[in-house]
């Protein structure tokens, strides 16, 4: 891109990156544990005023149901995000004088996807 404008050989482009290689493991946990009891289709009856639906059948026997229903998930998070981009661009006084450097700056972090936020910065020196 820079060759474009100023020529080949006219300009140099150091950039740094700094890189978080952790591997984070979350682990998401969805648990029911109900408040009532379960009826026979695994359906939560939080006062267990149906005897049917409260897992107990026309005898007064107690039927077994699932009580505590639980996912675990886990997620791992490729490592290598950036955590900081610098670029510095240092061009030929010569060759460069027809450019902005402030717009050269603009174009540099659109292309790079600079975040200021994350604290990335670009230089353009002539």
């Amino acid at each position: 891109m820079l060759d474009s404008l100023v020529g080949p050989g006219n300009s140099v482009v150091t950039t740094t990156a700094t890189l978080d290689f952790a591997q984070v493991d979350p682990t998401v946990s969805d648990s029911a544990a109900p408040d009532g009891v379960l009826g026979p289709d695994s359906i939560q009856v939080p006062d267990g005023s149906n005897s049917a639906a409260a897992g107990r059948g026309e005898t007064g026997e107690t039927i077994d149901s699932n009580v505590i229903s639980e996912v675990i998930e886990v997620r791992r998070n490729a490592p290598g995000v950036v955590k900081r981009l610098v670029i510095v661009v240092q061009m030929n006084i010569e060759a460069a004088g027809y450019v902005n450097p402030a717009e050269l700056e603009q174009l540099i972090g659109a292309a790079a996807g600079v975040d200021s936020d994350r604290g990335d910065s670009v230089t353009v020196l002539t």
